[in-house]
């Protein structure tokens, strides 16, 4: 069973996309072989989780159906050690895919419409005994309502069967939010921490990034993704879900 009381913070969580159409690596990643390489290469440079996505988030990706999805995902995670030192966690919001990821051995659920709190969905998860990361991808209306909406979903999910130290939270940097948004949910660090659960941030790469460093280019955004992530280490973030682990391992604060 997930606990997240075994983890030793600050934890990385390395970022793979099996995808053909994300910002910044889509179509890097699609074949098996060059995905076990890149989690290979993650977990060497201090990943403790990883997080593979076979849909993109990005804004005005296409939707794809479950069956679409599982076909990405399912060989990966077939091809994956039965016993492992690392975490898996899978960014899906499909119920079906994630009651396949967890039957193949998955640990997390990372959700981004997990503020919404799929009845199925918990109940899969609880089922399986596996984390589930609840992220807020609604609009930031004021920090005081961010951190109620969390703390309701939270108190649902427990409801649903879900132990606490299933749940881990996100608020969502980027989804429906910008860059004043972003910045202002970093400095709110403190105030989700009130929440006792551990906290995941995912700046890497976005957009509200590029406005800040006057970087066009995603990757070119590393820097100041390691910048940001070392600020919210220090404000109290626990999961940085990043792109590129060295840079974010050499700037976390231990």
């Amino acid at each position: 069973m997930f606990s997240s009381n075994s983890l030793k913070y600050p934890v990385i969580m390395g970022i793979l996309n099996i995808t053909p159409d994300s910002f910044s690596d889509g179509g890097l990643y699609m074949d098996v072989p060059a995905a076990l390489a890149q989690i290979s290469a993650m977990l060497e440079a201090g990943a403790t989780i990883i997080d593979i996505g076979a849909e993109s988030s990005r804004p005005g990706a296409e939707t794809i159906s479950a069956a679409e999805e599982e076909r990405r995902l399912l060989p990966l995670l077939e091809a994956l050690p039965q016993k492992r030192n690392y975490l898996i966690s899978i960014d899906t919001y499909k119920v079906e895919t994630a009651r396949q990821a967890l039957r193949l051995g998955a640990d997390i659920i990372n959700d981004i419409h997990g503020i919404d709190v799929n009845k199925d969905m918990a109940k899969t998860i609880s089922a399986h005994g596996a984390g589930w990361v609840i992220m807020d991808y609604k609009p930031l209306i004021n920090l005081l309502e961010a951190v109620e909406r969390m703390r309701a979903a939270v108190k649902k999910a427990l409801a649903l069967g879900l132990k606490k130290e299933q749940i881990i939270i996100d608020f969502g940097l980027g989804f429906h939010k910008n860059s004043a948004d972003n910045l202002a949910l970093t400095g709110a660090i403190p105030l989700y921490k009130k929440l006792a659960l551990p906290i995941l941030y995912g700046p890497s790469r976005k957009r509200f990034l590029g406005e800040l460093s006057g970087e066009s280019t995603p990757t070119g955004r590393d820097e100041a993704t390691a910048a940001v992530c070392a600020l919210a280490c220090a404000l109290g973030a626990d999961i940085f879900r990043v792109h590129n682990v060295p840079k974010v391992k050499a700037a976390l604060c231990n």
